[in-house]
C-alpha cells in the first residue's frame, strides 16, 4: 500500500513539473517574439508615407519603456 502511495506522489510530482515546463516555455516565446512584434510594429510605422519624425520617435520610446 505504502508503495502506491509513493507513486503516485512522483506522478504527481511530474505532472506539476510538466504543466509548470509548458508555462515557461509560453513565456520565453513570448519573451523572445516580443522584440519581433515591436519592430514589426515600427516598419510598419515607417513604410506609411505621412509618418513623421515625432512619430517614430514616440514609437521608439514606446518601445523602451513598454
Amino acid at each position: 500500500m505504502k508503495s502506491k502511495s509513493l507513486r503516485n506522489q512522483k506522478l504527481n510530482k511530474k505532472v506539476a513539473l510538466k504543466s509548470s515546463d509548458t508555462w515557461l516555455t509560453e513565456k520565453r516565446t513570448f519573451l523572445f517574439l516580443r522584440p519581433v512584434i515591436c519592430a514589426q510594429e515600427w516598419l510598419t510605422a515607417c513604410s506609411v508615407q505621412e509618418t513623421t519624425r515625432l512619430q517614430i520617435d514616440q514609437l521608439f520610446q514606446n518601445l523602451i519603456f513598454s
